[in-house]
């Protein structure tokens, strides 16, 4: 009988989707060797739907409030050994605690290092990041850095193939989905100011956002795009010579395509990864893009829409993102 691997995520307009699709990944490495089930409370039907294409095994918790989360899980549905993973910023020492008690192993995604931890593994994606950082129980174990990237099957595969830029003409942004205003426009504007660019792709996340910060500023040059699953998201990379996002789980989906990749950060749980692929020549640095302007954002860019520049980057993602994690996860969780 396959052994058990609950997944604690959501996703959804408001929150973004990056949790949601680094999780429904981890499954799709998974789901060979274990039975994966999602237990969701805040998705949208956009989230379930993703979720249904690699398993249709949901729990949807309804109304139970976040206090009374932990408890109502170890007494209906979790049993000792299972292994949870919790990916989100809710899930507090106390909430581990209550489903550890339960014989639980438990696997937390983490990228702000702002909680104890009684998890029994830490994972953490982030270039340099140290245990240090952390506090945490004598057993919990670490899996930090890009070792343990989790990858999307289709940009699994486009990791593996080797890329070269010719021309730099088209571009792709995205913010993400969740309501981060004045950014999109500013990236949208610095973009179509530069000549050199003759397509830009602009990924549709919140619909509040598109609506003040981009509707506003399409034009015939610009192509908007939304709720892309993740071979159609790869194709369009794949399309493109460059790309503008924040520090998230689509700069490292974008790494693994081989892309000239601009990147910033629109919220503090960023920093971490930005640091670490700016530092290590995988993408070019636009800081913190809730206070970069116009004209900054266009001139980091435009210094760096060179095609040896930019293969040369396209080198370091390649070597770094080698497409082999699949068999690591494997083998971590049968270690628990």
């Amino acid at each position: 009988m396959m052994k058990e691997v609950y997944i604690r995520v959501d996703g959804n307009n408001a929150i973004g989707y990056g949790h949601l699709f680094r999780c429904i990944a981890l499954a799709e490495m998974l789901k060979e060797q274990f039975k994966v089930i999602f237990i969701i409370k805040d998705s949208n039907d956009f989230a379930i739907s993703q979720i249904n294409k690699t398993t249709g095994k949901i729990i949807q918790l309804g109304k139970v409030d976040l206090n009374e989360e932990s408890t109502f899980l170890s007494n209906f549905f979790l049993k000792k050994n299972v292994i949870l993973v919790l990916d989100g910023y809710q899930y507090t020492f106390e909430y581990q605690l209550t489903i550890k008690k339960s014989g639980v192993k438990i696997v937390y995604i983490d990228d702000l290092h702002s909680i104890h931890m009684c998890a029994d593994i830490v994972l953490n994606q982030a270039f340099g990041v140290l245990k240090e950082k952390y506090s945490f129980e004598p057993y919990t174990r670490f899996c930090l850095g890009t070792e343990w990237i989790i990858q999307r099957p289709s940009f699994t595969k486009a990791s593996i193939q080797n890329r070269e830029i010719y021309n730099v003409k088209s571009a792709f942004i995205t913010i993400g989905g969740g309501p981060i205003f004045n950014i999109a426009n500013k990236i949208l504007l610095a973009l179509d100011n530069l000549s050199e660019i003759k397509r830009i792709v602009f990924l549709k996340g919140n619909e509040d956002v598109f609506e003040q910060d981009v509707k506003p500023f399409l034009n015939d040059k610009i192509e908007v795009f939304e709720k892309l699953n993740d071979q159609e998201l790869c194709d369009i990379l794949m399309k493109c010579d460059i790309a503008v996002c924040p520090s998230s789980v689509i700069s490292l989906e974008a790494c693994s395509v081989g892309i000239g990749l601009f990147a910033g950060y629109t919220v503090d749980n960023q920093i971490d990864t930005y640091s670490g692929i700016v530092e290590n020549n995988l993408a070019f640095g636009l800081g913190d893009l809730r206070t970069a302007s116009i004209p900054n954002i266009e001139a980091s860019i435009k210094r760096k829409l060179d095609i040896v520049i930019i293969n040369a980057q396209i080198k370091n993602q390649k070597r770094i993102f080698d497409g082999k994690s699949k068999s690591k996860f494997i083998d971590l969780f049968k270690s628990l």
